[in-house]
C-alpha cells in the first residue's frame, strides 16, 4: 500500500505542476478600460542632425521618438509604468530646399502621424496615430505639442497628448546654434491621456 502511494505521488505531482504553469502561461491578459492619464518623459533624434541652413544633399529626415510612461492615474486598471513603441517618422524633404533644417522640425508637425504602441504589463495593448501635431508652448515657455487621436485597445476612446521639451531643448531648437541630434521632452510637463 506505501508503494502504491508514493507511485502515485510520483505520478501526480508532475501532472499538477504542468496544470499549474499552463494556468499561469495562458492566462488572457485583460483589456484596460476608462482613461488613464500618464506623464512621460523621453528624447527625440534626429537623422541627419538638425541645422539652421541644412544640406540640399538631404534627400530624407528620419526621426526617432522614445518615451517612457509613469505616474499613470485613471482606469481600470491604472496603466502601470511602460514605454511605448513609436514607429520611426520618415520626411522626404521637398524638391529645391534643403532637408534637416530646425525649421523643418516646426514645419513637418502638422503633417506628421506618429504610430504608437503601448505595451501594459498583464494588459493588452493601446494602439493609436496621432495624425498631425499642433505647435505651441507651455505656460514655462516649453516648446512643444499637442494632439488628439482614437485609442484602441485597453484604454479604446479618445486620446489626447501634450509634449513639451525640457528648457535647455526648447531653447537649442529656438537658436539652433550649431547641430542638433537629439532632444529631451520634459518628463514633468509632458502628459498622455489614453
Amino acid at each position: 500500500m506505501r508503494k502504491y502511494a508514493m507511485v502515485l505521488a510520483a505520478v501526480v505531482l508532475p501532472i499538477s505542476t504542468v496544470v499549474l504553469l499552463e494556468g499561469t502561461a495562458f492566462a488572457g491578459k485583460v483589456t484596460g478600460s476608462g482613461t488613464t492619464s500618464c506623464h512621460f518623459g523621453g528624447t527625440i533624434s534626429f537623422n541627419p542632425p538638425l541645422t539652421s541652413a541644412g544640406s540640399p544633399t538631404t534627400k530624407k529626415e528620419v526621426t526617432t521618438v522614445s518615451a517612457t510612461l509613469s505616474g499613470c492615474t485613471g482606469g481600470t486598471p491604472v496603466g502601470p509604468s511602460t514605454t511605448a513603441t513609436i514607429k520611426a517618422i520618415k520626411t522626404k524633404t521637398p524638391k529645391g530646399t534643403n532637408g534637416g533644417t530646425c525649421a523643418s522640425f516646426t514645419s513637418n508637425s502638422s503633417k506628421t502621424t506618429l504610430k504608437v504602441t503601448v505595451k501594459w504589463a498583464g494588459e493588452k495593448p493601446s494602439k493609436f496615430s496621432v495624425v498631425g501635431l499642433n505647435p505651441g508652448a507651455n505656460e514655462e515657455g516649453e516648446l512643444g505639442f499637442t494632439g488628439s487621436f482614437p485609442v484602441s485597445g485597453s484604454y479604446a476612446g479618445t486620446g489626447s497628448v501634450a509634449a513639451y521639451l525640457t528648457t535647455a531643448s526648447s531653447n537649442a531648437i529656438a537658436t539652433c546654434s550649431g547641430s542638433i541630434s537629439s532632444l529631451s521632452l520634459d518628463s514633468t510637463t509632458s502628459t498622455g491621456t489614453i
